[in-house]
């Protein structure tokens, strides 16, 4: 049985070069970019910190220059998602990626080997799920 989570758009720049692998191209991308997940039905806050972290991990064997990002980006979770929250994830250079949470702000990492890692989730070679990966990537190979 399937069950829709979220619901999510990516976004990036329009002048953006993405060649070769779209994914791989996405995540390394040192441009403006953007996550909104949606959430459109409640779950656990370890559920939702562990799979970004067990996408992560499948893709990443050595995660010391980010942990300390991850742990902190981690921290951000304090209660359980709930159906109705929306949570962004914005990238821009040179000032790092915001957070927010229905709206509020819950920080800014700078570190832009935990964004790469972030991005992971949806874009990598390993993603949460491939058919999602295939679907926000259409628009970029069009």
């Amino acid at each position: 049985m399937k069950v829709n989570v979220y619901v999510i758009v990516s976004y990036v720049d329009e002048q953006a070069k993405l060649e070769g692998d779209l994914g791989m191209a996405l995540l390394n991308l040192d441009a403006p970019k953007m996550i909104r997940m949606d959430l459109v039905r409640s779950f656990s806050r370890e559920k939702l910190v562990n799979a970004f972290k067990d996408v992560i991990e499948k893709n990443y064997e050595d995660m010391s220059p980010f942990q300390a990002d991850m742990d902190e980006f981690f921290a951000y979770f304090s209660k359980d998602a709930e159906e109705g929250d929306i949570l962004v994830f914005t990238y821009i250079p040179s000032v790092g990626m915001q957070t927010t949470l229905n709206g509020e702000d819950q920080g800014v990492l700078t570190n832009f080997e935990f964004v790469k890692a972030l991005w992971t989730v949806w874009f990598s070679e390993k993603p949460a799920n491939n058919g999602l990966k295939k679907d926000l990537l259409a628009k970029l190979a069009s």
